[in-house]
């Protein structure tokens, strides 16, 4: 993996993928708990079926993402699961504080794509603060780009 910008990683995969985090705390949108027990599941995607280059800056696709990449199997193996479990719970606990959420899960089976490099993603988990903006803010994004 060669690395040329800060926060920017490029690889000879097929496929790039970079987040996007705005610096600005303008929290402009939110994920509305269930009505009927106020949870919230992060949904499986299988990002590998995207098109050839999409944006996403929706929450719960943003939050699928890093789930997708706190499970990638590679990446337990590299970090450990204490490391990762630790990642997982800042954010199910960042979306709980701010959508009001009783209980925030996450489904099982999504797919990247390929092995998410932690560098990639672990730029959103700096702080807490830089979690919220990454999930909370419409001028963070996530993008894949394959070159199929």
């Amino acid at each position: 993996m060669k690395q040329s910008r800060v926060g920017t990683f490029e690889t000879n995969s097929s496929s790039s993928h970079a987040l996007v985090i705005s610096e600005t705390a303008d929290y402009n949108m939110t994920i509305i708990p269930n009505e009927a027990d106020g949870s919230i599941t992060i949904p499986a995607i299988d990002f590998d079926e995207a098109e050839e280059q999409v944006h996403f800056n929706d929450p719960l696709t943003k939050a699928s993402y890093l789930v997708a990449g706190i499970l990638e199997p590679y990446n337990e193996d590299v970090l450990g699961s204490s490391y990762l479990g630790g990642l997982m719970d800042l954010l199910l606990e960042t979306i709980k504080e701010h959508t009001g959420a009783r209980v925030v899960k996450y489904a099982l089976g999504g797919d990247q794509g390929n092995v998410l490099d932690p560098g990639i993603f672990e730029e959103a988990f700096k702080s807490k603060d830089t979690l919220k903006r990454y999930l909370f803010n419409n001028g963070s994004s996530m993008i894949i780009h394959y070159k199929g």
